[in-house]
């Protein structure tokens, strides 16, 4: 486990490089001779500890045996984007915000669980400004906090294009955020979303998704990673273990859920109901 730092998403990456070195059998110091560089540069980059050029990494694949010229052009892209501020960087955001967006932004798909809150990808700006709203007085930066977080949802919305599927509980549909009006919003535009696998999980039962909500995110150099966000930082889950585990759980919770068809005939029930 990991938690959000300004490099973790540099660190990712290390650690990638480090997994294709080790199932070539290679060493650091070999990798190092071969490619013409200090050992304690390759260590450095495998630990994200500073900056990765295109040309070594293109040394470094070659060096693994990765021929897929798709995955190769993903890694290089990652390696610049690493090295460049980003669209978050003309807002004030805490820094484990700023790293979440980046490995959100490198990521070629997303799988979210959300118990209770309608997905950051897809609330309106309605339902997000009343969303943030009620944490003012608990979360320090008042109204300007709120309009600068509604500003960058919308921004995250326009930008990140990556495959998403989100199996949304129920129970998230049952609060009310913004009232009747906005509820009704929001559900028509989740109705409007086509290219969103997204699935209704009806409250009744218990399953593992009781324990709170969490994303997986994959990403085209064949890396993975689970999420959990809470009110200070997001937690990262890196080590084949914990992958196991929350891939077990997303399955569990993707076979309870409603079919998208069945998922879509919910909403629309929902919608009149409010």
């Amino acid at each position: 486990m990991a938690t959000s730092a300004q490099t973790y998403r540099r660190a990712r990456f290390g650690s990638v490089l480090r997994r294709l070195r080790e199932q070539r059998g290679l060493t650091q110091s070999a990798v190092a001779a071969q490619v013409g560089v200090g050992v304690d540069r390759i260590n450095r980059v495998e630990s994200g500890r500073v900056k990765l050029e295109v040309s070594l990494l293109r040394g470094l694949l070659d060096l693994y045996g990765v021929q897929d010229q798709v995955r190769r052009d993903a890694m290089e892209d990652m390696v610049v984007n690493l090295a460049k501020p980003d669209w978050w960087a003309n807002y004030s955001l805490h820094l484990a915000l700023q790293d979440y967006l980046g490995l959100e932004k490198d990521a070629s798909a997303a799988w979210a669980w959300e118990p209770l809150l309608v997905h950051g990808r897809l609330q309106t700006r309605r339902y997000a400004e009343a969303l943030l709203a009620s944490g003012e007085g608990v979360i320090p930066g008042g109204r300007g906090r709120v309009e600068n977080m509604v500003a960058v949802r919308m921004h995250r919305q326009e930008v990140v294009t990556s495959a998403l599927t989100v199996v949304l509980n129920s129970a998230a549909l049952d609060t009310v955020v913004g009232g009747p009006d906005v509820m009704r919003e929001q559900i028509a535009h989740l109705l409007t979303r086509p290219e969103v696998d997204l699935r209704i999980l009806p409250t009744g039962r218990p399953h593992v998704g009781l324990d709170g909500a969490f994303t997986r995110l994959t990403f085209p150099d064949g890396g993975e990673l689970a999420c959990v966000e809470s009110l200070v930082t997001t937690s990262y889950f890196d080590d084949p273990e914990s992958l196991s585990l929350y891939g077990r759980a997303a399955e569990q919770l993707t076979e309870l859920a409603l079919d998208p068809s069945a998922s879509r005939a919910y909403l629309e029930e929902r919608a009149r109901a409010l």
